[in-house]
């Protein structure tokens, strides 16, 4: 399974809170950040968000720092 694939194998909640984790881990001087990704509605999103996500380089680093940044 690719990581886009797995991605999109989550819930969409759980795919909002990927992505806020990111934005969040890309731009961590903002906790705001955290709450407007994650309330996103799914349905607005205009790409795939898994091919999306992973086409980010960095990914895996943006989402470690987003962890650490709330506290995980």
């Amino acid at each position: 399974m690719t990581v886009a694939a797995f991605i999109n194998s989550l819930s969409e909640k759980e795919q909002a809170e990927l992505a806020a984790l990111m934005v969040l881990g890309r731009e961590p001087h903002s906790l705001r950040a955290w709450d407007v990704e994650a309330a996103a509605d799914p349905a607005s999103w205009t790409c795939n968000l898994g091919q999306y996500l992973a086409s980010k380089g960095g990914l895996a680093r943006y989402l470690q720092e987003g962890m650490r940044v709330i506290g995980m």
